[in-house]
């Protein structure tokens, strides 16, 4: 008889436990972050205090040279117009983040340099999604997150947006 109670005492702390992770644990869990606080690097790179955030996904272009597999695989030749790019990437990033009314981060991970990996959203919208659609950042293949922004590329692509009008 105690074996019988044990197993229904184990079985049932078995189901506690798994309906709570399906309630509970399902939710993403995110961080609100205060705008004011934010203090942009580049178009994919942010400081908000005192710890760096990467967005995954994508990768904007570089302020200086430009990473040699950027010009490889698209074919660019005209790297001042690239450079020209990041700049804008970064000013649209700022813009976006001054005038939304919500920001908040999904944290993914660190990277190897120690950058929080992250998904940013304003008031609810992926900024990834924004940046890459017009032109400003490309997608970042190494990460398994750039498969969210493929209707966004071939946009920008096929309308010759962004960084897409350098080649």
């Amino acid at each position: 008889m105690k074996v019988n109670y044990l197993f229904l005492f184990l079985f049932f702390l078995f189901l506690g436990s798994f309906i709570f992770m399906i309630f509970f644990n399902s939710k993403e869990d995110y961080l609100i972050i205060d705008k004011n606080k934010v203090k942009v690097i580049d178009g994919d790179t942010f400081k908000y205090n005192g710890k760096t955030f990467r967005i995954v996904g994508i990768d904007t272009p570089e302020k200086g040279k430009q990473k040699s597999y950027i010009l490889k695989k698209f074919g660019f030749k005209n790297e001042s117009c690239l450079r020209h790019y990041a700049f804008l990437a970064k000013e649209e990033l700022e813009k976006i983040i001054k005038s939304s009314k919500e920001l908040k981060v999904k944290i993914i991970g660190k990277d190897p340099y120690g950058r929080y990996l992250v998904i940013l959203y304003a008031d609810n919208k992926d900024i990834s999604e924004i940046l890459v659609k017009k032109g400003y950042a490309f997608l970042f293949e190494k990460s398994p997150y750039h498969k969210n922004y493929l209707d966004e590329l071939y946009y920008a692509k096929s309308n010759k947006l962004g960084v897409w009008s350098c080649s």
